[in-house]
């Protein structure tokens, strides 16, 4: 499922680039922002899989995947249109409705501390 993750953002920035957005009435961010952002989701995703892998085997191996992020309308309408012209060209998609994501994590590491001089 991981390659077809890839091949959709690789859709975004290759053959679809510039045709998606014109028809997205009000878009306040740039085409290259969503990608930006359907990049981070496509992560989030795929280690959302590692962890359900049941999920993983229910989807047709011969499909695309669209993240449909149901807290970002901007950007949700935007991945359906994506998904209208993937099907478009005759292939199955499937649509991943995401309710929310959890606030990012940067680092476990806590109580760090550094000696600029070697310790014996």
């Amino acid at each position: 499922m991981l390659l077809h993750l890839l091949r959709v953002t690789l859709r975004q920035i290759g053959k679809f680039k510039g045709k998606i957005s014109k028809g997205v009435n009000h878009m306040s961010r740039t085409e290259k922002e969503m990608i930006e952002q359907n990049i981070e989701l496509s992560t989030e995703f795929s280690r959302y899989l590692f962890d359900h892998p049941d999920l993983d085997e229910s989807i047709p191996p011969d499909a695309e995947i669209v993240l449909l992020p149901e807290f970002d309308n901007e950007l949700r309408v935007f991945n359906l249109e994506l998904g209208k012209k993937i099907e478009a060209t005759g292939s199955k998609v499937v649509y991943i409705k995401i309710e929310s994501l959890r606030p990012k994590i940067l680092s476990r590491i806590e109580g760090v501390s550094f000696d600029l001089e070697a310790s014996g």
